[in-house]
């Protein structure tokens, strides 16, 4: 897979997305080194080449961002070559990874709103977990785990299903606070002032798809079996279609208009991650969890550099109901005709015709 500096992209090739493992570059140059979820991915270059390091990679970058010929890379090095993109395309990244690299310091007081979300699952502390409306929740001790205070929905990361939705008010901030490209703030106190429906977090069709998410933990194998004999031959076209249709309306320029998206379950594109949010990923790693609760380790394969792959007939699960929550949860990227077309296995071997 490829990561650009205008998008992230997770792709789920044989069903390998399960584990949701830091990204690694197939193929890397200058330009194209990039961020994933807004911050570099050191380990991602470290994994392909353990000698690199940031600071070599800067002394690139600004030896490139000066000059007009491929003459400033060393010359020994095989695998970062310089781009053909103007200089101006680089000076503008690597500004953006020396803000990235710069100390934390405290946030100003202007940044930091008074209150926000905080999205609890079952690995929060259990005084977070349990807390009531009207009520205020410390941390234990003045240090990390801080509560994280998101300043909007678009900015929570579901990676865990299920959830609660707090709003909530900062009693008080915690003194070490993010970077100033974060959208959220580390707070050591919180006053719940409501609780909403998790599914707000994704999107306007949140509740169709909390109900496809919802009935993962109960699949059978003959679920499973059922929801893969049940694709149709046009569905893996209909749904990279989606994702271009997606992308051409919030990032016209997007290097992956032309990609085929048969696998892919994230883009980063400015504050967003695909067409329905984080529910494909939720859907990927809780079809993997499931598998592996009803078949055990027949339903995985695992490489030598330990990738998980699920294997029949949990990856045709996944697929089928990656399909029906792109349909559901984003239906103005298709025509109701292909709509119907990713839903079938859904529709006629989970939740019955009349859905």
């Amino acid at each position: 897979m490829l990561l650009c500096s205008s998008a992230a992209m997770l792709s789920a090739k044989c069903h390998r997305h399960c584990e949701i493992k830091p990204l690694v570059f197939s193929t890397i140059s200058i330009h194209q080194f990039c961020f994933a979820q807004g911050k570099p991915r050191w380990s991602a270059m470290e994994r392909l080449r353990p000698h690199v390091r940031i600071s070599e990679f800067l002394r690139w970058a600004s030896c490139y961002a000066s000059s007009t010929t491929d003459r400033v890379r060393p010359e020994a090095d095989t695998r970062l070559t310089a781009s053909p993109n103007p200089p101006a395309k680089i000076k503008k990244m690597l500004e953006r990874i020396r803000t990235l690299l710069r100390p934390s310091a405290p946030a100003s007081e202007s940044r930091i709103g008074s209150g926000g979300f905080v999205y609890v699952t079952e690995t929060e502390p259990t005084a977070l977990r349990d807390v009531s409306v009207g009520a205020i929740v410390r941390n234990a001790n003045a240090g990390p785990p801080w509560i994280v205070v998101n300043h909007s929905l678009a900015s929570v990361c579901v990676s865990r299903w299920p959830g609660r939705l707090l709003r909530v008010e900062i009693v008080e901030k915690a003194k070490e606070q993010p970077m100033a490209y974060a959208n959220y703030t580390r707070a050591s106190a919180v006053a719940v002032i409501e609780e909403l429906p998790a599914h707000s977090l994704l999107g306007e069709y949140g509740g169709l798809l909390a109900d496809i998410i919802d009935q993962i933990d109960k699949l059978t194998l003959d679920d499973a079996f059922g929801l893969s004999e049940a694709l149709q031959p046009a569905s893996l076209e209909i749904y990279s279609t989606a994702w271009k249709n997606w992308l051409a309306k919030i990032d016209a320029n997007s290097v992956y208009l032309d990609v085929n998206h048969e696998d892919t379950l994230q883009i980063k594109a400015e504050r967003e991650v695909s067409p329905v949010g984080y529910a494909l990923s939720l859907v990927s790693s809780m079809v993997l969890t499931r598998g592996k609760a009803v078949s055990g380790q027949a339903a995985i394969t695992v490489d030598a550099e330990g990738d998980v792959e699920l294997q029949a007939p949990w990856s045709g699960a996944t697929t089928a109901l990656l399909h029906a929550a792109m349909a559901v949860g984003a239906p103005n990227l298709l025509t109701p005709q292909e709509a119907e077309i990713l839903k079938t296995p859904w529709k006629t071997k989970v939740r019955g015709p009349s859905y």
